[in-house]
């Protein structure tokens, strides 16, 4: 299923708003059912203190990602979902994109990620970085990424 870019726009999302939990849904979808896995209250503690970000059409959440400050200097993206039939479209780019900018706009130096290694090639196009060993998380291998942000 293809949609015109032009009707897809990106927005702050609030927490506990609508679009946080269909982000909530699309997450468990996407990052955990596959896994055989759900979203535990571990997973989303301390959300309300986090920057997330959707790409919607109309009130129809189709990617997500969440931005988690480390320290003044580091911020990590993590959980970006993109709605299967979106995937390959740019959506995931651009929310990248998204990221980085608010980010830079915040004074953050670094972005950093656990990235699935699956991911490891998409992450890399968008100038990232890995960092030490592939290790386990949520039963698959993920590798550290980081990108400087200028």
């Amino acid at each position: 299923m293809h949609t015109g870019a032009e009707s897809l726009i990106v927005v702050a999302v609030g927490f506990d708003s609508d679009f946080y939990r269909q982000c909530l849904k699309l997450r468990e979808r996407v990052l955990r059912q596959p896994l055989g896995l759900s979203l535990s209250s571990d997973d989303t503690a301390g959300e309300e203190q986090q920057y997330h970000y959707a790409i919607v059409n109309g009130q129809q959440v189709l990617a997500c990602v969440i931005l988690q400050p480390q320290n003044e200097q580091i911020i990590s993206l993590r959980q970006m979902a993109v709605e299967p039939e979106f995937q390959g479209q740019g959506l995931g780019q651009r929310l990248v994109r998204v990221a980085e900018n608010h980010s830079r706009a915040a004074g953050y130096k670094q972005l950093q990620m656990d990235a699935r290694c699956s991911a490891e090639p998409f992450y890399k196009k968008l100038d990232y970085e890995t960092e030490g060993e592939r290790y386990l998380k949520v039963g698959i291998e993920h590798i550290k990424m980081k990108k400087r942000l200028k």
